[in-house]
């Protein structure tokens, strides 16, 4: 069933649009929230979770792409579920991703202007993911978007280690430079 069928079926109110959904993402999902839960149950319930989460949001939500919008969904719910696994603990590969850019840590939803200041930040990262060369803009999604290691993005893209981690880093680099202006 083609996504704009699914999305009508949402809009209606069908049950069949979570079934046809699942069984269209269902992999696709758990592998999203596996890259960032690495284990099976709590990613399975977290695709359970994002597809009762797109069912209550469409309508009103009329998403352009089905498959984005729930990835994004499952995304940070999985965001979110790992926050609450690991309170007290540190796991070492999300936390170093997100310590890699820890200058877009910003508080979100404290106030207006921090809310203003995360939207403003995040207009300009997808500008500046938009403006890299397709090849880097693969590697930054690979790493910083679908949470992938070091050694998987080398070998998707034939590259060296050493030859991934100084390309993120001067991506990182330029990224920041680019933020100090707006900060």
């Amino acid at each position: 069933m083609e996504d704009n069928e699914i999305i009508q079926l949402f809009q209606g109110r069908d049950e069949r649009a979570v079934k046809e959904t699942e069984e269209k993402y269902g992999q696709f999902l758990i592998a999203i929230a596996f890259r960032i839960l690495r284990d099976e149950e709590d990613s399975k319930e977290c695709v359970n979770d994002a597809l009762l989460k797109v069912w209550n949001s469409v309508p009103p939500a009329e998403p352009v792409s089905l498959k984005a919008y729930i990835a994004a969904v499952c995304r940070n719910l999985a965001l979110d579920r790992y926050d609450r696994n690991t309170a007290k603990k540190r796991n070492s590969e999300l936390e170093v991703i997100t310590d890699e850019l820890d200058i877009l840590n910003l508080q979100s939803g404290q106030n207006v202007e921090d809310e203003a200041l995360a939207n403003m930040l995040a207009g300009v990262v997808n500008s500046f993911v938009k403006d890299l060369a397709p090849e880097k803009r693969m590697l930054f999604l690979d790493r910083y978007y679908r949470f992938y290691s070091v050694k998987e993005i080398a070998s998707f893209h034939g590259m060296s280690e050493s030859k991934v981690k100084v390309t993120l880093m001067r991506m990182r680099n330029a990224l920041k430079k680019l933020l100090a202006k707006w900060l």
